[in-house]
């Protein structure tokens, strides 16, 4: 080993001396032989390398090289798992565990009992952005304060205590943000790593997380390649850590006791939290577009497949809108024509998979609709048609007798006044949409006057 790595004579000599006095004496405790290395300033780290690397020792084995740091340059590492001799039952009680953790840990099979509570009561609202540590690190006052204005805009009126979650660089200037910009609500902070265990928020009405913990993967790569062989499972388990850290920092207010008001600013949703109330995405660029677009595609395809036609008001009533519609499409989601006319699709008539229509979808662009029903038409053959709604005619597609046959279905008055062919190249009829389900009239509210 030494021949390959061109170790002088001297260097040899000096690697000797180390590894004659490595070696633990019969009649010497632990303790004491320890201290010894210490005192005789042995690199313990590196004769465990050197032996792991031999195949003497158990583990993995590597050397870390840092150019920046300033102490030493490398490091000799040895990672290794050495377990009690306990062959009896273990349970673990850990509201963010992982099961394949332990499983790979205990070389066991765990039985998972998931014992965790809804959180439906909660009002949960997402704004698309990553706001990792370094960005968080890079934002301007300005920056901050601007993003913070607009997170403040999902507050309900009877959130009174508010509690901030952030990064630990960025904690103090943000707090003093939100207290200026709500100086009669009681606000506090805490930081990602640094909260577990705290009862202090309970009472608290919300929690807004200003982005999202990351795991260091530079710091914790020795228990990933202790855990697991394969590198997709490390970055698995990385994101498993990092999103356990955010549930544990959200429950800090103890939402499953009652109802409470979560607002996360991040690039994507944790599925234990649940359903999502609310999903704004503020990000700029294809990214942004291309995943809203896509989403509001899914929606409106699933619709057309059932009923043979898309509108504008269906659009609304399935959260799709512009951003300027935002608070009317909100208020739609809960009008009772509407609730009415989602439990009609999913119950009555639902695909496979239901059309998931938890959040909104909201553009910037006025053309999206008509991207949307572009592509629509792009997949599936039916007539062009102009739907008025807010006093304005807008593209529509499908069957006239479908979509007469729908309002009937829900129980809502058509108006012929407010459809119309369109000037459009004429298309040809849809044949997807003669089955529709005849149902008796569930309300008697105007669907085309709510939506």
């Amino acid at each position: 080993l030494w021949k390959l790595a061109n170790i002088t004579e001297p260097e040899l000599d000096d690697l000797r001396q180390h590894l004659s006095k490595y070696q633990k004496g019969e009649d010497e405790s632990y303790v004491k032989w320890q201290w010894r290395l210490y005192n005789d300033g042995i690199n313990v780290p590196a004769l465990n390398w050197l032996q792991a690397a031999l195949g003497l020792l158990d583990g993995t084995a590597y050397v870390r090289i840092d150019l920046d740091e300033k102490v030493s340059e490398y490091r000799f590492v040895l990672t290794r798992k050495r377990l009690p001799q306990f062959k009896g039952r273990i349970i673990f009680l850990e509201g963010t565990g992982d099961k394949s953790e332990a499983d790979a840990l205990f070389e066991r099979d765990f039985q998972l009992v998931d014992a965790s509570l809804s959180l439906d009561n909660c009002v949960k609202n997402l704004v698309k952005r990553g706001l990792g540590k370094h960005k968080a690190k890079k934002m301007s006052l300005k920056q901050m304060k601007a993003l913070a204005n607009y997170a403040k805009t999902f507050l309900r009126p009877q959130d009174n205590k508010i509690l901030v979650a952030t990064h630990h660089i960025i904690e103090e200037p943000l707090v003093n943000i939100f207290k200026s910009l709500l100086p009669e609500k009681e606000i506090k902070s805490i930081h990602f790593y640094g909260n577990r265990g705290i009862n202090l928020y309970q009472e608290y009405d919300a929690i807004i997380c200003f982005g999202a913990p990351g795991t260091n993967q530079t710091e914790r790569l020795d228990e990933a390649m202790m855990l697991y062989e394969d590198q997709e499972k490390h970055q698995e388990w990385f994101q498993h850590k990092a999103d356990a850290e955010l549930l544990q920092t959200i429950h800090r207010i103890r939402p499953i006791n009652g109802s409470k008001n979560i607002i996360l600013i991040n690039r994507r949703w944790i599925n234990e939290l649940g359903s999502i109330t609310y999903e704004i995405d503020t990000r700029k660029g294809n990214t942004k577009t291309t995943h809203s677009l896509a989403e509001a595609y899914r929606r409106l395809s699933c619709f057309y497949k059932i009923h043979g036609f898309i509108s504008p008001e269906i659009g609304y009533a399935l959260g799709i809108g512009h951003v300027s519609k935002k608070d009317f499409v909100k208020k739609l989601q809960v009008s009772r024509s509407t609730c009415l006319i989602k439990d009609y699709i999913y119950g009555k008539r639902t695909l496979k998979t239901r059309l998931r229509c938890e959040s909104l979808i909201l553009f910037k662009n006025k053309n999206y609709w008509a991207k949307l029903v572009d592509r629509i038409l792009l997949e599936h053959v039916g007539q062009r048609y102009e739907n008025k709604v807010h006093s304005q005619w807008t593209k529509a597609i499908g069957d006239i007798n479908a979509i007469k046959a729908f309002y009937r279905a829900v129980g809502a008055n058509f108006n012929s006044d407010n459809w119309r062919k369109s000037s459009d190249e004429e298309s040809i009829p849809s044949k997807e949409c003669g089955d529709i389900l005849e149902i008796h009239p569930i309300v008697s509210d105007s669907f085309s006057n709510v939506a």
